[in-house]
């Protein structure tokens, strides 16, 4: 079994009695500072200065604005994803295509049709980006996080397509316990690890692989609720609150009483990082903007973490 390196442990107990504030942090997507002057979402914002504009980010608030019933918050951020699409092909970050971002995008598009067949195009021919700079990045390897591409495909009709991607991805890089970084890797990082397990969810496929990775995170959990970035290998020692959020909604679907603990102590985690002032959830101690994909993910956990998700709502994982 890969070691797992040591928490920082917060100023407070292992579980107090505080709560995430959601009213909060849904204000938090209100604010303008939060879209940049091209329309797109922000990766985060301090105050010192703004992340960078984010296509992907960008996506995954439509995202969560349609599950909110936002649609008149939704529908301008949604035109300019699509017209970053129009222009580009692919969404991109930084200069580079990215198949996994613009499949996340596919939930939000009028006639996703188009983009879908690029997708898969791409999935099929392990082409993960374009260009490639560091092919051994997590981002830019053919690694697990590609499984979540699975679900938006699967909705739109083109399981039977996307089903062989899923399997290699689950056979070359599930250990057993954890999925590595990609085939060659010993290490997991542990965001694609998390994605790897929604796509599985969200799809209905490979439910033991679920089921095993997900007690994998729950062992992985310190006391504080924290969950580190990397395990098993030599990487930055980040302990980041989207991971968390990721694990209370993959906990939540496969058995909310079961893993009740463990979600008690991530939810602790994500208010412990919550701004005080704004609503926003710092994306980790050593790194306390406020990060947009972070609040994402962390209003939807907050809200599955009150109870099962049924099917239905398994298909609005954002």
């Amino acid at each position: 079994m890969v070691a797992v390196p040591s928490s920082p442990v917060l100023n407070a107990p292992a579980l107090l009695p505080i709560q995430l504030d959601e009213q909060r942090l849904l204000s938090w997507f209100q604010q303008p500072s939060l879209v940049a002057p091209d329309g797109r979402i922000r990766s985060w914002l301090d105050r010192d200065h703004s992340g960078y504009e984010y296509d992907e980010a960008t996506a995954l608030v439509v995202r969560l604005f349609d599950w909110l019933g936002w649609s008149q918050r939704a529908d301008p951020l949604r035109r300019v994803v699509q017209a970053r699409i129009d222009a580009n092909q692919w969404l991109q970050r930084r200069g580079t295509s990215y198949v996994f971002d613009t499949a996340l995008a596919l939930w939000i598009l009028e006639d996703p049709t188009p983009v879908a067949h690029r997708v898969l195009g791409w999935l099929q021919e392990r082409q993960v980006c374009e260009p490639v700079t560091d092919s051994e990045r997590w981002s830019q390897s053919f690694g697990p996080h590609l499984i979540k591409c699975a679900g938006p495909l699967f909705a739109l009709g083109y399981g039977r397509e996307v089903q062989p991607v899923v399997d290699h991805l689950v056979r070359t890089c599930f250990d057993g316990e954890r999925f590595r970084i990609h085939p060659r890797s010993e290490g997991t990082y542990v965001h694609s690890h998390c994605y790897g397990l929604e796509g599985l969810l969200a799809t209905g496929q490979h439910p033991d692989v679920a089921r095993t990775g997900a007690d994998w995170l729950a062992r992985l959990q310190r006391t504080d609720g924290a969950l580190p970035a990397w395990v098993g290998c030599l990487a930055d020692p980040r302990w980041p609150t989207d991971v968390v959020a990721q694990a209370i909604r993959i906990w939540a679907i496969i058995d909310r009483e079961r893993y009740a603990p463990y979600i008690d102590r991530a939810l602790f985690r994500l208010a412990s990082l919550q701004c005080l002032d704004s609503g926003g959830i710092a994306y980790s101690p050593q790194h306390p903007h406020e990060n947009s994909w972070v609040g994402v993910f962390g209003l939807q956990a907050a809200s599955w973490a009150r109870g099962t998700p049924h099917e239905e709502m398994v298909q609005w994982l954002i």
